[in-house]
């Protein structure tokens, strides 16, 4: 595999991350809009908290929380369909490559090769990401579940209180329907935070102080939260206010915009089309391709080798998957100064400190309660089975296709949901444990998915414990997750969800045979472009043996490129060609001659023979 820019463990904890919704009233998001963002991009930049904070387990121990980030979304917010999905998908692969040439290379001498490899596959990280962002959430599981909403009401409006409590009303009614839509809660009993922004530049101070004291009376102090922003009126300059000239633009990164206009875009399509233009030749007469190549989202006109001309729009995804598309450079945060991001800072510590890890606590310390007295009485009743025999045929530990459907307050479900909620507050070791008894559980009930996710998520807590490296890891738990997730369970998301972790996982371990076959399980043909990624990364991964494995690293790229082709990505595919060239153009391939030429001769021979015969050419290859 190529080498990434996050350790596993850092990967590891972006892609399960706790889930907060944004519920703001209209006359909030109006003061938001003034810098160009809504409420919940205003606050994305600053959800990585700074600093390490804690919170005590069950058992009272301290767990440390390091490097904690939570994913802030809106609550109107919905993953995007599956056409935009693809689009998004696609988009995330090409315009990798076509933002600029990538020079980081490592040179791998051989008796035979001398190659110059690229180190990193960004255009991989970057559809990796994509994927993990704008997938969906599953019902066996809870990590993706909003676990807490934060009410946001301005001090502008004519009854701040009322307000609030219509939108925490709005939130009950949305969780008690039925049948269950979107967004999904963790629990019943979420976590509720209540934020009364206050714009300084427009606002009464003194209304802003009387209404957060009836606010903090009526929900609590630790649940309250008043927010100043906007110290900066429109037209102002930084030197006005005694500030840099050059304010920084966090945004920039969440909130995606193309800086390129189309026809910038198109210059970059040209260049790299040119310098690749003699390889096209000899791939369109080798393949035939002079007809256009069917894209799975559009089509391709082959005829040109100008690519230029299937860009028309630039479209790019937003924080949380969402379409953007734009041609000019927005700013954002123009009404903000660094005394209004330091408050936003504060904000968020406080929201996490004195509110969400208390619940968090409450929760789990609950949640344990449950289990432990639920455990006692299954071996109450479990006793006189002991004593006076019974049923000890051991079942064989392999869930199969069951219409078995899990209440909210069985066993099973309460395992996940502690499993769930330590894991996403990093205490891994009670995550693995409850995650283990789940498996035990599930796999007795036959819910195959269940059953998967728990396999998945047990292989992940084992890793990220701070004893993992003496542990062994369970990659038979993973594998097994794989198949079920899908050929059971078709389920084809997750199942490529368990091979992106634990590839990683596999990859830091050095275990580069394992991750192969891991890549090659999903690299059929329901999906040609996740195919040729994995076909890539698994090619990648031959190179890492000792010696490197040159042949099947040109042979997956081959077939790597062949797949990227038929996904539409023409330029991946010259990309994949162009690297495996230098290794099929030496004359180093003489004992694969040697066999074409005596299964020639060998024919030959037979041919004269059967010819002599009077017996039917057609008959000589059957």
């Amino acid at each position: 595999m190529a080498q990434t820019k996050k350790s596993v463990s850092e990967f590891i904890q972006d892609a399960f991350c706790p889930m907060i919704a944004v519920l703001c009233s209209y006359d909030a998001e109006t003061i938001c809009r003034k810098n160009n963002l809504t409420f919940a991009e205003l606050i994305q930049p600053f959800c990585r908290l700074p600093s390490e904070v804690a919170y005590r387990d069950p058992s009272n121990n301290l767990i440390i929380l390091k490097n904690l980030r939570l994913e802030i979304k809106d609550y109107n917010s919905l993953p995007p369909q599956n056409t935009l999905a693809k689009k998004l998908l696609n988009d995330a692969v090409f315009n990798v490559l076509t933002n600029g040439s990538i020079n980081n290379e490592h040179e791998i001498d051989t008796e035979q090769y001398q190659l110059q490899i690229k180190n990193t596959t960004p255009w991989f990280d970057s559809w990796r990401d994509c994927f993990l962002r704008i997938a969906y959430n599953g019902d066996h599981e809870f990590l993706k579940n909003y676990l807490a909403c934060i009410m946001v009401v301005s001090t502008s409006h004519l009854d701040p209180l009322d307000a609030f409590a219509k939108l925490v009303q709005q939130q009950i009614q949305q969780q008690q329907q039925i049948p269950a839509k979107l967004p999904k809660w963790f629990m019943t009993n979420i976590y509720k935070y209540f934020v009364l922004l206050h714009d300084v530049t427009e606002g009464e101070e003194s209304k802003a102080i009387s209404v957060f004291g009836d606010l903090k009376q009526q929900y609590g102090a630790g649940n309250c939260h008043l927010l100043q922003i906007n110290s900066k009126r429109p037209g102002q300059t930084n030197n006005d206010i005694n500030e840099g000239p050059n304010m920084p633009d966090p945004w920039r990164i969440y909130v995606k915009q193309s800086s390129l206009s189309i026809q910038q875009q198109s210059k970059k399509d040209n260049s790299l089309s040119d310098s690749l233009s003699n390889l096209t030749e000899l791939i369109d007469q080798e393949l035939n391709l002079n007809t256009s190549i069917t894209h799975p989202l559009g089509s391709f006109d082959t005829s040109n080798n100008d690519l230029s001309s299937t860009t028309t729009t630039t479209i790019d995804e937003g924080y949380d998957g969402s379409s953007i598309t734009s041609t000019s450079t927005i700013i954002h945060g123009a009404c903000l100064t660094l005394s209004d991001h330091d408050r936003i800072h504060v904000f968020m510590n406080e929201f996490v400190t004195k509110g969400l890890l208390l619940w968090v606590e409450t929760n789990l310390k609950t949640f344990n309660e449950q289990i432990t007295s639920r455990r006692g009485l299954t071996k109450l009743f479990a006793m006189p089975k002991k004593f006076f025999g019974g049923n000890t045929s051991t079942i064989k530990n392999q869930p199969i296709i069951s219409s078995t459907n899990l209440t909210n307050d069985s066993m099973e479900i309460v395992l996940r949901r502690t499993a769930d909620l330590a894991f996403l507050f990093q205490h891994y070791e009670l995550a693995y444990t409850n995650y283990y008894a789940a498996k035990r559980d599930l796999s007795r009930d036959q819910a195959p998915t269940f059953y998967a996710g728990v396999l998945e998520m047990c292989c992940l807590a084992n890793f990220m414990q701070d004893s993992s490296a003496s542990k062994a890891y369970p990659i038979q738990y993973m594998d097994e997750a794989i198949e079920i997730y899908a050929v059971v369970s078709r389920l084809p998301i997750f199942a490529t969800r368990c091979v992106l972790m634990s590839t990683e996982i596999l990859k830091s371990k050095e275990a580069y045979d394992q991750a192969v076959q891991q890549f090659l399980k999903l690299s059929q043909e329901d999906s040609d472009l996740r195919g040729a990624l994995f076909l890539e990364q698994a090619s990648h991964c031959f190179l890492n043996y000792r010696p490197p494995f040159i042949r099947k690293y040109a042979f997956y790229m081959v077939i790597a490129g062949h797949r990227y082709l038929k996904a539409g990505q023409r330029l991946h595919a010259l990309r994949c060609y162009n690297d495996v060239l230098k290794i099929y153009g030496k004359p180093n391939w003489s004992l694969a001659l040697v066999s074409i030429f005596d299964y020639c001769k060998k024919k030959e021979v037979k041919i004269r023979k059967l010819l002599n015969m009077n017996i039917s050419i057609t008959d000589i290859f059957l």
